[in-house]
This record gives structure tokens, sequence and C-alpha cells, in this order.
């Protein structure tokens, strides 16, 4: 949260300096761990769910960072928003959250309808 806030603070637009940490958090708010680990009994190694343990001002930042870095990242996006609706967060959201979580889906929708299918906001106004 803290570490993706600060670089599109610092580094805003600079897509170099910036895609290693989107792709560390997004392996870590992801459920599955990368690179088809299995398990010794053949199953697919799962890790704890770190968005699980995170609270509303923690994903309305995650949120946040990826509209300023200009990230969309559909299932990831999708997957912030069911957490932005589970029971614990909508009870103890602030105002200042929900501005902020409907500020960046706003943004990322509207760097979306500019950009390429890829998903690369990068060019978009």
């Amino acid at each position: 949260n803290t570490v993706l806030r600060s670089v599109v603070m610092i580094a805003p637009g600079e897509r170099g300096c910036t895609d290693d940490i989107f792709e560390a958090a997004r392996i870590l708010l992801s459920d599955i761990e990368e690179g088809g680990n299995r398990s010794d009994d053949g199953g697919t190694r799962y890790r704890p769910d770190f968005l699980r343990r995170c609270n509303e001002f923690e994903v309305s930042n995650i949120i946040w960072a990826h509209a300023k870095g200009r990230r969309y990242d559909r299932a990831l996006l999708l997957r912030l928003a069911d957490r932005m609706m589970e029971k614990d967060i909508v009870d103890s959201c602030s105002p200042s959250s929900v501005s902020r979580v409907l500020w960046s889906y706003a943004t990322l929708l509207a760097q979306r309808e500019g950009s390429d299918e890829s998903g690369d906001l990068s060019t978009a106004d």
C-alpha cells in the first residue's frame, strides 16, 4: 500500500521504474502462487490471502495507486472491488475511502476509453 502510493507519487507516468512494483503487488494480491507451483499432493499451492487482511484504507489506496499509475488490470481491479464490498469493509468504510475508490475507478474507466485493448493506459489522455 505505502510502497505503491509512494512510487506513483514520486515517479508519476514513469512506467519503467514502476513496472516491477506493480507486478509484485499483483502477485501479492492474487491467490495462486506464480510459476505453476504445486503442493506435494499435486494441487495448486495457495498462500495466505493477503488482500483479505487489508482494511478499507489500504484497499482504497491500492485502487488509487492503480489509477494514478495508469494501471488497468481488470482481474485485479475486480478482486479489489469485491473486497471493498465485503461486510467488514462496508461497515468500517470512511467517506474519504469511498470518494477515493469512486474517483479511482472513474479515472481508470476514463483512461481505459483512450487506451489500446492491452490495458496499457500510458497513452490515454
